[in-house]
């Protein structure tokens, strides 16, 4: 697997007035008013989102349309480090490096 780079970006969550909402990318609070800025939006919410770190191509990302993780919810509880995948060619990587079975690489999301 990839190990993640330091520093770890950051994600937030920003909703608007009209309940919309987008996730941006800003590492210093320079890039989160700089990203709140380009929306134009009112901001009435800023909430910072959980980054996620892909074991195969290293990106890192919010979770969103597209990830995947693989292992049990007792490894969630004990702290076993799990497997993330940020697409469907990575869940393919991961099968055919064997660290997924092929039976759960194929389909499924992160949605």
């Amino acid at each position: 697997m990839v190990e993640p780079q330091l520093p770890i970006p950051q994600f937030y969550c920003l909703r608007g007035r009209n309940g919309q909402m987008v996730i941006v990318r800003a590492d210093t609070p320079e890039e989160l008013r700089i990203q709140l800025t380009k929306t134009g939006w009112k901001i009435i919410e800023t909430e910072k989102v959980e980054t996620h770190h892909c074991g195969i191509c290293g990106s890192f990302g919010a979770w969103s349309q597209g990830w995947a993780w693989y292992g049990t919810p007792e490894d969630l509880h004990r702290g076993t480090p799990i497997l993330e995948t940020c697409s469907e060619a990575c869940r393919r990587e991961a099968c055919q490096r064997g660290l997924v079975p092929e039976e759960v690489a194929i389909g499924g999301d992160g949605s």
